[in-house]
C-alpha cells in the first residue's frame, strides 16, 4: 500500500496533496467504525487505502517541498551572472575525480549574493575545477563547514519523449542546484565535523592511502578495492564503469546489500570466534555492522543494507527466526515511511527488486535442482558445488528477471552477458572486499609479508573483475538498447510477476506467466516505443542542449539522423540523451547518419549512436583530414561495417517519394586544417508540396551562395542556422525561403545568448511562427506533403496546409 500510494501521488498532477490527506481521514474514522462495528474485511480495506493516501499525501508534499527549497532563490539571476558565496556542510567526502576535478556535495544553510546575506537551505553539487592538491581535498570531509564563491544553475533538463526529466530527479533526492567553484583555493574550511564524523573521515582516509600504497603498481586495481570497500568510486573512469555497466556487473563495485551481507558474515563469524556467548557475538557483530555502515558513508543503498542486517540480528537476539522476506519488507517500509521519494530513488529500486526477486524464487528453484540431484551422496562435494553454481545462477535470474523494468526505464539498456559474467564477478568482488580488508588490517599492524600477499589476491579479484566486462567487446550482441518502457507495460509486467510470487492457483500462474513473458519481451524488443504513421514524414528536432540533432522518419520507417549532439566535459549526450530519444521514437537501428560538420556539439554524440545503432551509411560534409574525432569515427564505422560517404552540392537521396537534396558544400579547393561552421552540409528536404531546409551551421555567406539553388515550394519550413546566432538567417535567405515556420535548437540559459533577439525579431517581422527547443523542448512536424502539423513536448501545437 505505501508504494502504491507514493507512486500515485508522483504519477497524478500536482496540487492533490489535499485530497489524498481529506481521504486518508476519512478511511481511517471508517476502519475505526467497521473494527467497533466487528466488520473485519471492511476494516482491513479501510485501513489499506487510508495506508495508500497517507503516503500518496506524504510523498507528493515531499516532492513540492524539494522543488521549491529555498536556495532554489540563488539562481533567479540569468546563469553566470555572478557568484555567489554559500556556506554548508559537506554531505560526503569531496570525490577526486579519475578525469580531473572535484565534486563536493553540499546541504547549503548560509548564503551570500549581491542583495545581501539569506538563509537558503537546500542541497548543492558543486563542481571545483582544476586538479587540487590531494592534500587539499582531503580536507573536505563529511560533515565539515565550508565556504566558497560558486556559480549557481538549475540542472540541466533535456525535454525529449523516452528520456527522463534529470532536473526533477536530482530534486528528489535533495540537490536543487548545481554550480562551479573556479578553484580549490577559494573553498575555504569554516568548522570542523562532530568527533564522530572527523574520526570516521580519519579512517576513510587511511584505508584510502593503505590501498593506494599497496596497489601503486595498478590504480585500477586499487580504485576497484577502494570502491568496494568504502563506497569511494572517484577513481574508476568513466570508461570503466561504462564497460561494466554495460556487462551488467556495475553493481557489485557499489556498496549495497551483497557487501554488507559478506562483512555481516565475516563480523559474525569473528565474534563468535572470539566471544562464547552467542547473545554477546551477536551484539558484537551489530556493533561492527553500525561501524561500518558509519564509516563508508550515508548512501541510501548503503543505510537500507545496515538496517536490513542489524534488523535481522535483532530478531535474532530476541530469539525469533524472521523470514528474510518480512526483514526486507518491514526494512524498506520504514524507508518508504521516513522519505515516500525513495519509490523513485534507483538504488532503492535495485537493492529492494533484486533482494526481493531472489529471495522469492531462489528457495524453490533450488529445491528443486537438489531434487534433481538426489542420485548424488548427500553431503557430497559434488553436490554442494552442484548447489552453489546452480543458486548463483538462479539468483542471478532471478534478479535480472525482477529488475528488467527498472534497467529498461533507468538506462535504456538491458544485458544477457551478466548472466555468465555474474559467476565470475561476485565471487571476485567477495574476494576483493576481504582481501581488501586484510590489506588494510596488515597495512595498521605492519606486516609486510601478510601485507604483500593481500594485495597480490586484491589485485588479481580487482582484475577479473574489471577485465571480464571485455566480454562484451567480443561479443555485443550480449547487450542492447531498449526504449523507456510505458507505465502501463511496466504495470503490467510487475502485476503479472507478482501473482506468480502469489503462488496463485496453476492455471492462474500460467497465465501470469504467459502474460509476464509477453510484457518482458515488448520492453526488450521496444515493441511499444512511437512510431510514425505510415506514409508521412515526420522531422525530430531534438532537445539536446546548446547542440543539435534532428531525425528524419521516413513514410516507410527508415530513419536518418541529421547530426548527433555533443557536449565538452565528461556527460556523454549521445548515451545519456540522443539514444534514449531516438529509441523513444522507435528507432532501434539508424539507416543513414548525416553528419553536417565535425564540431563537438554536431558530431560528439556519434560514437555512441554508431556503436548502439549501427547506422549502415554514414554520411558527411567536408572535414579536415587531419581531425582525430572524425578520423575515429570513419574508423569505427568502417569496423562495424558502414560506409563512409562524402556529400557535395548537387548530389541527394530519394528515398520513400522523399527528396534529400544536397545544397552546400562544393567541392573544396583547399585543404582544410580546422573545422568551419560555413563548410555545413546544408540539406534541402522535400516531400509533395513540403520543403524542409536544414542548414547546419552555415553563415550569411553560405546562404547568399545558395539563395539562388532553392526549387519553388508551396509550403517551407526553416531549421534557423547555427542555433538562432545572428550570423545566420539573414533578411536575403529569409525573402528567397519565405518559411512558414521556423524551428531553433539552442540550450537554455546558454552562453552564448542563443538565439540572438536580432534573429527573433527579424523572424517576428517576416510572420514566421518560430519553435524553440530551450522552451519548447523536442519539436515533432509531421507532413502528408501537403499539411504540415507540429507539436512540441511542452505540448504547443500548430498547423498550415499548403496553397
Amino acid at each position: 500500500m505505501l508504494i502504491i500510494g507514493a507512486t500515485l501521488a508522483l504519477w497524478l498532477p500536482s496540487g492533490t496533496m489535499p485530497w489524498f490527506a481529506a481521504g486518508a481521514v476519512a478511511l481511517w474514522q471508517l476502519a475505526l467504525v467497521a473494527f467497533v462495528a466487528a466488520r473485519g474485511l471492511l476494516f482491513v480495506a479501510a485501513a489499506l487505502a487510508s495506508i495508500a493516501l497517507s503516503a500518496a499525501a506524504s510523498a507528493q508534499q515531499t516532492d513540492w517541498d524539494r522543488r521549491h527549497a529555498p536556495v532554489l532563490m540563488l539562481a533567479a539571476s540569468p546563469a553566470g551572472a555572478h557568484p555567489v558565496v554559500i556556506e554548508g556542510v559537506l554531505l560526503a567526502d569531496a570525490s577526486l575525480r579519475a578525469e580531473g576535478g572535484t565534486t563536493l556535495h553540499l546541504r547549503v544553510e548560509r548564503a551570500v549574493a549581491r542583495a545581501g546575506a539569506m538563509d537558503a537551505l537546500g542541497g548543492v553539487m558543486l563542481s571545483v575545477a582544476g586538479a587540487p592538491d590531494p592534500a587539499v581535498v582531503r580536507e573536505w570531509t563529511r560533515g565539515r563547514r565550508i565556504r566558497a564563491p560558486a556559480l549557481l544553475r538549475r540542472p540541466t533538463r533535456y525535454l525529449n519523449d523516452g528520456v527522463g526529466d534529470a532536473e526533477r530527479a536530482l530534486m528528489r533526492r535533495g540537490i536543487a542546484l548545481v554550480g562551479t567553484v573556479k578553484s580549490a583555493a577559494l573553498v575555504e574550511v569554516l568548522a570542523p565535523a562532530s568527533a564522530l564524523d572527523e574520526a570516521l573521515a580519519r579512517a576513510r582516509a587511511a584505508s584510502r592511502g593503505a590501498i593506494a600504497e599497496a596497489l601503486a603498481s595498478d590504480p585500477i586495481a586499487g580504485a576497484v578495492v577502494t570502491a568496494i570497500l568504502i563506497g569511494d568510486r572517484a577513481g574508476l573512469s568513466d570508461d570503466i564503469e561504462r564497460r561494466m555497466q554495460r556487462a551488467g556487473t556495475y553493481h557489485v563495485i557499489a556498496i549495497s546489500g551483497g557487501n554488507i551481507a559478506l562483512f555481516a558474515m565475516l563480523a559474525w563469524g569473528a565474534c563468535r570466534l572470539l566471544l562464547r556467548s552467542r547473545r554477546a557475538a551477536l551484539c558484537g557483530a551489530m556493533l561492527m555492522i553500525g561501524g561500518y555502515g558509519l564509516l563508508v558513508g550515508t548512501g541510501a543503498s548503503v543505510g537500507r543494507a545496515v538496517a536490513a542486517a542489524l534488523l535481522f540480528l535483532v530478531t535474532s537476539l530476541a530469539g525469533h527466526r524472521a523470514p528474510p522476506l518480512n526483514v526486507i519488507a518491514m526494512v524498506g517500509a520504514a524507508f518508504l515511511l521516513w522519505d515516500p521519494l525513495a519509490i523513485v530513488d534507483l538504488g532503492f529500486l535495485l537493492s529492494f527488486g533484486a533482494t526481493a526477486g531472489i529471495l522469492l524464487a531462489v528457495p524453490g528453484w533450488t529445491s528443486a535442482i537438489k531434487s534433481k540431484l538426489g542420485s548424488l551422496p548427500a553431503g557430497s562435494m559434488e553436490i554442494r558445488a552442484a548447489t552453489v553454481v546452480a543458486g548463483m545462477i538462479a539468483a542471478t535470474i532471478a534478479a535480472e528477471i525482477a529488475l528488467l523494468p527498472v534497467q529498461a526505464a533507468a538506462f535504456q539498456r538491458l544485458t544477457a552477458a551478466g548472466l555468465l559474467l555474474n559467476l565470475i564477478a561476485i565471487p571476485a568482488m567477495a574476494l576483493t572486499q576481504v582481501a581488501g580488508m586484510a590489506l588494510i588490517v596488515c597495512a595498521a599492524c605492519d606486516a609486510a609479508a601478510a601485507l604483500h600477499g593481500a594485495s597480490v589476491v586484491a589485485r588479481f579479484a580487482a582484475r577479473a573483475l574489471v577485465d571480464s566486462a571485455s566480454l562484451v567487446d567480443l561479443l555485443p550482441m550480449l547487450t542492447w538498447r531498449v526504449a523507456s518502457p510505458a507505465d502501463w507495460l511496466v504495470a503490467t509486467y510487475i502485476a503479472a510477476c507478482g501473482l506468480l510470487a502469489w503462488g496463485c492457483r496453476p492455471r492462474a500462474r500460467g497465465a501470469a506467466a504467459a502474460v509476464a513473458l509477453a510484457a518482458g519481451i515488448a520492453m526488450a524488443m521496444s515493441i511499444t516505443a512511437r512510431a510514425p504513421p505510415a506514409g508521412l514524414l515526420r522531422v525530430s528536432v531534438f532537445d539536446v542542449g546548446q547542440a543539435e540533432a534532428i531525425l528524419l522518419r521516413l513514410p516507410s520507417g527508415r530513419s536518418v539522423l541529421v547530426d548527433a549532439a555533443g557536449t565538452a566535459g565528461r556527460f556523454d549526450i549521445g548515451d545519456r540523451v540522443l539514444v534514449p530519444a531516438l529509441l523513444g521514437r522507435g528507432v532501434t537501428r539508424l539507416d543513414w547518419l548525416v553528419l553536417t560538420h565535425a564540431d563537438i556539439d554536431h558530431a560528439g554524440g556519434a560514437m555512441t549512436v554508431l556503436a548502439d545503432l549501427a547506422p549502415s551509411r554514414v554520411l558527411e560534409g567536408v572535414s579536415p583530414p587531419r581531425h582525430l574525432e572524425r578520423n575515429r569515427l570513419a574508423h569505427a564505422a568502417a569496423a562495424s561495417g558502414a560506409s563512409v560517404e562524402s556529400l557535395r552540392a548537387g548530389g541527394g537521396l530519394l528515398v520513400d517519394g522523399v527528396l534529400l537534396k544536397v545544397l552546400h558544400p562544393p567541392e573544396p579547393d583547399w585543404e582544410r586544417q580546422d573545422v568551419r561552421n560555413d563548410d555545413s552540409v546544408v540539406l534541402d528536404v522535400r516531400f509533395g508540396a513540403v520543403s524542409i531546409l536544414l542548414t547546419g551551421d552555415a553563415g550569411e555567406p553560405v546562404e547568399s551562395a545558395i539563395a539562388s539553388r532553392f526549387a519553388p515550394a508551396p509550403l517551407r519550413i526553416l531549421k534557423v542556422g547555427h542555433h538562432g546566432s545572428r550570423t545566420s538567417t539573414s533578411q536575403m535567405l529569409l525573402d528567397a525561403v519565405r518559411p512558414a515556420a521556423a524551428l531553433i535548437s539552442a540550450g537554455r540559459g546558454n552562453f552564448y545568448g542563443h538565439p540572438s533577439p536580432v534573429v527573433l525579431e527579424r523572424l517576428r517581422r517576416a510572420g514566421v511562427e518560430t519553435f524553440r527547443t530551450d522552451r519548447d523542448g523536442q519539436i515533432d512536424v509531421t507532413t502528408d506533403g501537403r499539411t504540415v502539423e507540429i507539436m512540441t513536448f511542452t505540448g504547443r501545437k500548430w498547423g498550415i496546409t499548403a496553397r
